[in-house]
């Protein structure tokens, strides 16, 4: 029984050791956990990579993933920032200062321009002259009047100054009209020379709207001085030299009445019937009318193709003095 009961427990010491022995290994190893996957299915490769990771990292003390890192955005945000800085400033500055009085004004801005302010005390400029048109023809002699606002009696008594300066027979004058508005600044007008169409209102004249339409704007105003006293006469020049003839064929019944500034106090008869003739000079045809038995006053115009002028005169001896010029004659 002793014997038996030996064996007994020799075999239990020994059954318990392989039951020991047949138990997990107390330490967990990559080789050991991926024998277990390998009893209980076939893995794939990244199920055996994912094994792998999650025992090489104890599960309870799992270290948290950090997150990315955002670039740096400081410089980016410090440029923005001084650049709104700077608008707002320039902003407030635009908004809080006076705005630029519209009545004064820079020397030579244009009506409708923006204003720019003229600091007190500032010289002012001297204004650039405004360049006289260019005469239709030579003459012996020049002048120029300013009239102020368009004032009409000082236009009249400065023609007839120059009427009455002391002058030798046969000499032509060119009088250039130059008109100044007189309050400085008023807008829309400046000063320049007359056109074709101040003129006739500076002497009440009436002219043919169709008339007028053909002419350029630039005109010549002239006196010739002959024997007989002083005559008035002007010139311009027409796109349509033909139409122009034309209107003032329509225009000969007023042209009496409607010229009668240009002859002052002096006596004026028309003849009987009241109709222009037709003159040849040098070759030129023009048309004329008399106006005196006892002098050389009339009115004749002549349409000059060549530089598609336009001329009238108040005498027979200053249109025939003007058509030698034209032809270099004279």
């Amino acid at each position: 029984m002793a014997t038996g009961d030996a064996v007994r427990e020799i075999m239990t010491d020994e059954e318990h050791k392989t039951d020991k022995t047949s138990t997990h290994p107390a330490i967990r190893t990559m080789s050991s956990d991926i024998d277990e996957l390998l009893k209980t299915s076939r893995p794939t490769i990244s199920q055996m990579i994912t094994k792998e990771t999650q025992s090489a990292m104890p599960s309870e003390h799992r270290i948290p993933a950090m997150p990315p890192r955002r670039p740096r955005m400081g410089p980016v945000v410090i440029i923005i920032g001084v650049l709104l800085i700077v608008g707002f400033i320039g902003g407030g500055v635009r908004y809080f200062l006076p705005t630029a009085n519209p009545s004064v004004t820079s020397p030579g801005t244009t009506p409708g321009s923006p204003a720019v302010p003229v600091p007190p005390g500032t010289p002012q400029p001297t204004p650039v002259p405004v360049p006289p048109p260019q005469p239709l023809f030579s003459t012996d002699a020049s002048r120029t009047i300013t009239i102020p606002d368009n004032d009409r009696s000082v236009f009249l008594k400065l023609v007839t100054d120059t009427l009455q300066e002391p002058e030798q027979t046969g000499t032509v004058k060119r009088i250039l009209i130059k008109l100044q508005p007189a309050r400085a600044g008023r807008e829309g007008q400046s000063e320049h020379y007359a056109s074709i169409v101040e003129f006739f209102n500076l002497w009440h004249i009436t002219a043919p709207q169709n008339f007028l339409q053909h002419l350029d704007p630039a005109f010549m105003f002239f006196v010739y001085y002959g024997s007989d006293g002083p005559r008035i006469g002007f010139a311009t020049k027409t796109r349509d030299p033909a139409r122009t003839l034309s209107d003032i064929f329509a225009w000969e019944q007023s042209l009496i009445s409607d010229f009668a500034p240009f002859f002052f106090q002096e006596q004026t008869k028309p003849p009987d019937p009241s109709l222009f003739e037709d003159r040849t000079f040098s070759n030129t045809d023009w048309r004329y009318m008399k106006l005196s038995t006892q002098k050389d006053l009339g009115i004749g115009y002549l349409i000059f193709q060549a530089n598609r002028l336009v001329i009238f005169t108040t005498s027979k001896t200053s249109m025939e003095r003007i058509i030698k010029t034209l032809y270099g004659t004279q």
